[in-house]
């Protein structure tokens, strides 16, 4: 990659990762080539309430902005649902329906948001998410820092699967 845009993290964390000094959302999508908005429950936090709808108004609008300055945007490894209001249903069918491309990391996802619009039904796609596959007891330690680079990093935190369970 070229430059990174990261608004939302910390200048420490910007500063680690080689990041572009923080430009704000916007002005960071207007120097971008492609949007990557992805991972976990990025469309559907299942928390009914003001937390919920404020991830989802963040997303609407990142979504707007890439469709008003014609920046291709890609969901990647999303997880969808479960979806508990009426304003949540909506926001996820129009923010799917913006994206370049909807990549869900299971079958349920894809049919919560096939189930909001027909034409999500035929273009999402489905792609496992790498993180389901990792064995975390057999990942030996490693030292933060010194890693090659590229470097991929995978938030593994401990989040609760809309099936029940850990993720």
């Amino acid at each position: 990659y070229g430059r990174v845009h990261l608004p939302n993290a910390t200048d420490a964390l910007r500063r680690e990762l080689g990041a572009e000094p923080n430009l704000g959302t916007r002005r960071a999508i207007d120097c971008s080539d492609v949007v990557v908005l992805g991972g976990g429950g990025a469309l559907g936090y299942g928390i009914p309430g003001p937390r919920e709808h404020a991830a989802f108004d963040y997303y609407w609008r990142v979504a707007w902005y890439c469709r008003l300055r014609r920046t291709p945007l890609y969901l990647l490894a999303i997880g969808a649902g479960p979806l508990s209001t009426v304003r949540s249903r909506r926001r996820a069918r129009d923010i799917a329906q913006m994206a370049t491309a909807v990549i869900v990391r299971d079958e349920a996802s894809r049919q919560a948001l096939a189930a909001l619009s027909p034409s999500l039904a035929s273009t999402v796609r489905t792609l496992a998410d790498a993180a389901f596959a990792l064995d975390v007891d057999a990942v030996p330690p490693v030292e933060p820092l010194g890693l090659p680079r590229p470097c991929l990093g995978v938030n593994l935190c401990g989040v609760s699967c809309s099936g029940g369970g850990r993720a």
